[in-house]
């Protein structure tokens, strides 16, 4: 049994993989102490899936990962150690191993990029002439979604 003061949250991840039976358990990186941030990873084999939420959007840097980002959210897959696909939640830069992946001035409500052999795809929430994905290879594909506009408020 665990118990927490609230506001708590519980590191919960729904894990398909098609054709398998078992669910592979999660590897804690690093949580704080009320448990609100946490970073864990899910290995099966060559396929690394990594997960670091925040309660609010900052900078956030793992050593054991080599990762660092500014946002509220990452989700990452690594296949055979290299960085197939990313999405940021809030947030404006990601770095991995040093090098960086994603860079925004101004933060975005969400950033998603696929590393394809032959090209980068980018998808985004919005429009942002200072978005850009160094660490792009082949070609690159950018597509902005608008859905800031969708989920705006009067």
């Amino acid at each position: 049994t665990t118990t927490a003061e609230l506001p708590a949250a519980i590191d919960t991840v729904i894990f398909p993989f098609e054709g398998r039976q078992s669910v592979p358990k999660p590897i804690l990186i690093e949580k704080s102490p009320n448990g609100l941030d946490t970073a864990f990873k899910m290995v099966q084999g060559k396929v690394e899936d990594i997960f670091v939420l925040q309660k609010a959007a900052g900078p956030k840097s793992l050593a054991s990962g080599k990762l660092s980002f500014d946002g509220e959210r990452l989700f990452a897959r690594k296949v055979g150690g290299k960085l197939r696909s990313l999405l940021l939640v809030n947030g404006a830069n990601v770095s991995v191993g040093g090098e960086q992946i994603v860079k925004s001035v101004k933060p975005l409500s969400w950033i998603a990029v696929s590393f394809e052999p032959a090209e980068t795809k980018i998808y985004a929430s919005s429009f942002e002439p200072s978005l850009t994905v160094p660490g792009a290879t082949g070609k690159t594909v950018v597509s902005v979604m608008n859905t800031d506009d969708l989920i705006k408020t009067k």
